[in-house]
Protein backbone atom coordinates (compact mmCIF):
# COMPACT_ATOMS: atom_id res chain seq x y z
CA UNK A 1 0.00 0.00 0.00
CA UNK A 2 1.01 3.48 -0.71
CA UNK A 3 -0.41 6.51 1.29
CA UNK A 4 -0.38 9.89 0.16
CA UNK A 5 -1.15 12.41 2.92
CA UNK A 6 -3.67 11.89 5.93
CA UNK A 7 -6.80 11.63 2.99
CA UNK A 8 -5.54 9.29 -0.12
CA UNK A 9 -4.41 5.30 0.16
CA UNK A 10 -3.72 3.06 -2.16
CA UNK A 11 -3.78 -0.48 -2.09
CA UNK A 12 -2.38 -2.80 -4.76
CA UNK A 13 -1.91 -7.10 -5.07
CA UNK A 14 -0.92 -9.53 -7.24
CA UNK A 15 -1.21 -13.25 -6.08
CA UNK A 16 -0.10 -16.09 -7.92
CA UNK A 17 -1.55 -20.11 -7.30
CA UNK A 18 -0.51 -23.07 -8.62
CA UNK A 19 -2.10 -26.09 -7.66
CA UNK A 20 -0.94 -29.33 -9.13
CA UNK A 21 -2.80 -32.01 -9.02
CA UNK A 22 -2.33 -36.26 -9.79
CA UNK A 23 -5.49 -37.13 -11.62
CA UNK A 24 -7.03 -34.09 -12.82
CA UNK A 25 -5.73 -30.79 -14.92
CA UNK A 26 -3.22 -28.41 -12.28
CA UNK A 27 -4.86 -25.14 -11.20
CA UNK A 28 -2.51 -22.31 -11.81
CA UNK A 29 -4.71 -18.78 -11.42
CA UNK A 30 -3.22 -14.84 -11.22
CA UNK A 31 -5.08 -12.07 -9.05
CA UNK A 32 -4.53 -8.16 -9.68
CA UNK A 33 -6.39 -5.81 -7.07
CA UNK A 34 -6.08 -2.41 -6.45
CA UNK A 35 -7.96 0.03 -4.14
CA UNK A 36 -8.65 3.70 -3.54
CA UNK A 37 -9.58 4.64 0.07
CA UNK A 38 -10.36 8.11 0.94
CA UNK A 39 -10.22 10.06 4.00
CA UNK A 40 -11.38 13.49 3.23
CA UNK A 41 -14.84 13.04 5.52
CA UNK A 42 -13.88 13.06 8.79
CA UNK A 43 -14.05 9.81 10.74
CA UNK A 44 -15.47 8.18 7.27
CA UNK A 45 -13.64 5.65 4.78
CA UNK A 46 -15.04 5.48 1.41
CA UNK A 47 -13.34 2.46 -0.77
CA UNK A 48 -13.57 1.63 -4.70
CA UNK A 49 -11.67 -0.45 -6.48
CA UNK A 50 -11.70 -3.66 -8.60
CA UNK A 51 -9.98 -7.59 -8.76
CA UNK A 52 -8.96 -8.92 -11.66
CA UNK A 53 -8.81 -12.59 -12.52
CA UNK A 54 -7.12 -15.03 -15.06
CA UNK A 55 -6.75 -18.58 -14.94
CA UNK A 56 -6.91 -21.59 -16.66
CA UNK A 57 -10.19 -22.52 -15.55
CA UNK A 58 -12.46 -22.20 -18.73
CA UNK A 59 -15.93 -21.24 -16.11
CA UNK A 60 -13.88 -18.28 -14.48
CA UNK A 61 -11.35 -16.81 -16.17
CA UNK A 62 -11.32 -13.25 -17.29
CA UNK A 63 -12.87 -12.51 -14.21
CA UNK A 64 -13.54 -9.02 -13.00
CA UNK A 65 -14.76 -7.89 -9.60
CA UNK A 66 -16.38 -4.28 -8.46
CA UNK A 67 -15.31 -3.10 -5.43
CA UNK A 68 -16.84 0.07 -2.93
CA UNK A 69 -17.11 0.41 0.53
CA UNK A 70 -18.52 2.77 3.44
CA UNK A 71 -16.77 3.03 6.49
CA UNK A 72 -16.92 4.74 10.17
CA UNK A 73 -13.82 4.23 11.93
CA UNK A 74 -14.26 7.09 14.35
CA UNK A 75 -13.24 5.71 17.20
CA UNK A 76 -10.29 3.86 18.34
CA UNK A 77 -12.92 0.93 20.08
CA UNK A 78 -14.84 0.19 17.14
CA UNK A 79 -15.62 1.35 13.36
CA UNK A 80 -18.34 -0.38 11.39
CA UNK A 81 -18.80 -0.38 7.60
CA UNK A 82 -20.14 -1.90 4.68
CA UNK A 83 -18.94 -2.93 1.46
CA UNK A 84 -20.22 -4.06 -1.70
CA UNK A 85 -19.11 -6.47 -5.08
CA UNK A 86 -20.22 -7.02 -7.87
CA UNK A 87 -18.59 -9.64 -9.59
CA UNK A 88 -18.55 -10.53 -13.73
CA UNK A 89 -17.60 -13.87 -14.78
CA UNK A 90 -17.57 -13.39 -18.51
CA UNK A 91 -16.06 -16.99 -19.51
CA UNK A 92 -19.53 -18.18 -18.19
CA UNK A 93 -21.93 -18.58 -21.31
CA UNK A 94 -24.49 -16.53 -20.24
CA UNK A 95 -22.28 -14.61 -18.30
CA UNK A 96 -23.14 -14.91 -14.43
CA UNK A 97 -23.26 -11.74 -12.84
CA UNK A 98 -22.32 -12.39 -8.49
CA UNK A 99 -23.63 -9.47 -6.46
CA UNK A 100 -22.32 -9.30 -2.64
CA UNK A 101 -23.18 -7.12 0.20
CA UNK A 102 -20.66 -7.40 3.73
CA UNK A 103 -21.66 -5.19 6.65
CA UNK A 104 -19.05 -5.22 9.05
CA UNK A 105 -18.86 -4.22 12.91
CA UNK A 106 -15.29 -4.51 14.79
CA UNK A 107 -14.38 -3.57 18.26
CA UNK A 108 -11.39 -3.58 21.08
CA UNK A 109 -11.61 -4.56 24.05
CA UNK A 110 -9.48 -5.70 26.97
CA UNK A 111 -6.83 -3.18 26.42
CA UNK A 112 -3.45 -2.61 28.57
CA UNK A 113 -0.28 -0.85 27.80
CA UNK A 114 1.25 -3.75 25.95
CA UNK A 115 -1.79 -5.96 24.72
CA UNK A 116 -5.18 -6.14 23.70
CA UNK A 117 -7.84 -8.08 21.79
CA UNK A 118 -9.53 -7.42 18.80
CA UNK A 119 -13.18 -8.81 17.39
CA UNK A 120 -14.20 -8.19 14.04
CA UNK A 121 -17.18 -9.57 12.41
CA UNK A 122 -18.79 -9.45 9.03
CA UNK A 123 -22.13 -10.34 7.23
CA UNK A 124 -22.43 -11.75 3.88
CA UNK A 125 -25.44 -11.48 1.38
CA UNK A 126 -24.55 -13.30 -1.94
CA UNK A 127 -26.99 -13.19 -4.83
CA UNK A 128 -26.36 -15.25 -8.53
CA UNK A 129 -28.18 -13.51 -11.49
CA UNK A 130 -28.99 -17.14 -12.40
CA UNK A 131 -28.72 -20.75 -10.74
CA UNK A 132 -25.41 -22.53 -10.88
CA UNK A 133 -26.77 -25.67 -9.82
CA UNK A 134 -27.64 -25.17 -6.12
CA UNK A 135 -30.94 -24.94 -4.98
CA UNK A 136 -31.10 -21.17 -4.19
CA UNK A 137 -29.47 -18.36 -5.49
CA UNK A 138 -29.55 -16.28 -2.01
CA UNK A 139 -26.25 -17.34 0.37
CA UNK A 140 -26.13 -16.19 3.93
CA UNK A 141 -23.25 -16.55 6.10
CA UNK A 142 -21.50 -14.85 9.35
CA UNK A 143 -17.57 -14.67 9.97
CA UNK A 144 -16.01 -13.67 13.19
CA UNK A 145 -11.91 -13.10 13.63
CA UNK A 146 -10.58 -12.61 16.95
CA UNK A 147 -7.33 -11.28 17.73
CA UNK A 148 -4.79 -10.79 20.26
CA UNK A 149 -2.07 -7.98 20.12
CA UNK A 150 1.14 -8.78 22.76
CA UNK A 151 3.93 -6.15 22.27
CA UNK A 152 5.03 -6.88 18.34
CA UNK A 153 2.96 -10.43 17.96
CA UNK A 154 -0.69 -11.06 16.62
CA UNK A 155 -2.53 -14.05 17.35
CA UNK A 156 -5.75 -15.11 15.78
CA UNK A 157 -8.25 -17.02 14.96
CA UNK A 158 -11.18 -17.22 12.93
CA UNK A 159 -14.00 -18.88 11.37
CA UNK A 160 -17.32 -18.60 10.24
CA UNK A 161 -20.99 -20.41 9.63
CA UNK A 162 -23.13 -20.30 6.68
CA UNK A 163 -23.58 -20.97 3.19
CA UNK A 164 -21.22 -18.70 0.64
CA UNK A 165 -20.61 -19.69 -3.28
CA UNK A 166 -18.43 -17.37 -4.81
CA UNK A 167 -17.52 -15.62 -2.16
CA UNK A 168 -15.75 -12.38 -2.25
CA UNK A 169 -13.43 -11.81 1.15
CA UNK A 170 -10.50 -9.69 2.50
CA UNK A 171 -12.11 -6.35 1.52
CA UNK A 172 -12.31 -7.13 -2.40
CA UNK A 173 -8.75 -8.94 -2.45
CA UNK A 174 -9.59 -12.33 -2.61
CA UNK A 175 -12.23 -14.38 -4.61
CA UNK A 176 -13.56 -17.67 -4.48
CA UNK A 177 -13.69 -18.96 -7.93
Amino acid sequence: YVGYGLKHLFEFSQDYTDISQKDTTDHKQWDFSGVYSNFSIPLWKIRAGGHYMENNDTASNHTWTAITGLHYIGSYNYDAGVDAFVTKYTARNPTLWVYQISPHVGFNFMRDTRSSWRNDITGYWIYHNKNVGLEDRHFYSVEDSLHYYWHKWTFGVNGWLGRQSFAVGKGGFVVFN
